[in-house]
C-alpha cells in the first residue's frame, strides 16, 4: 500500500508541486521515496524479527513520518493553495485512478488537497 501511494503521488502530485508549488519540494519528495523504497527492499532480505530488521523498520517509520509531516504540514497545502478547483479537481481523479491500478479500490487513497 505505500508502495502504491508513493507511485500515485510520484506520477501525478509531485509534478504539480513542480509545477505550480516548488521544484525543491518535489525533488525533495521524490528523493525520499526512492530511499524508502530502498530501504524496503533490504528490510525485506533481513531475517524478520531480528534485531537488524527491527532497526531498519524504525528507520523506515521514523522516515515515513517526516515525510507524511513535510507533505500534509506544507508541500501539498502550499499546491492546494496555488491550484484552481477544476485543475485540483483533475489532479484528485487522476491520483485515485494511479492509486487503484497499484493498491486496489481507492477508498483509503491517502492524499488531501482541500
Amino acid at each position: 500500500m505505500l508502495t502504491g501511494h508513493a507511485n500515485a503521488e510520484e506520477a501525478v502530485l509531485y509534478p504539480g508541486i513542480a509545477d505550480e508549488s516548488s521544484k525543491t519540494h518535489a525533488g525533495m519528495a521524490y528523493e525520499e521515496h526512492a530511499m524508502t523504497k530502498i530501504q524496503l527492499t533490504k528490510l525485506k532480505d533481513m531475517p524478520p524479527g531480528s534485531d537488524e530488521w527491527h532497526e531498519k523498520l524504525d528507520h523506515i517509520e521514523s522516515a515515513v513520518a517526516q515525510h507524511i509531516y513535510q507533505e500534509e504540514g506544507s508541500w501539498m497545502p502550499d499546491l492546494a493553495k496555488e491550484m484552481l478547483p477544476e485543475r485540483k479537481a483533475k489532479l484528485l481523479e487522476r491520483y485515485n485512478t494511479k492509486y487503484e491500478r497499484y493498491c486496489g479500490d481507492g477508498k483509503d487513497a491517502g492524499t488531501d488537497l482541500r
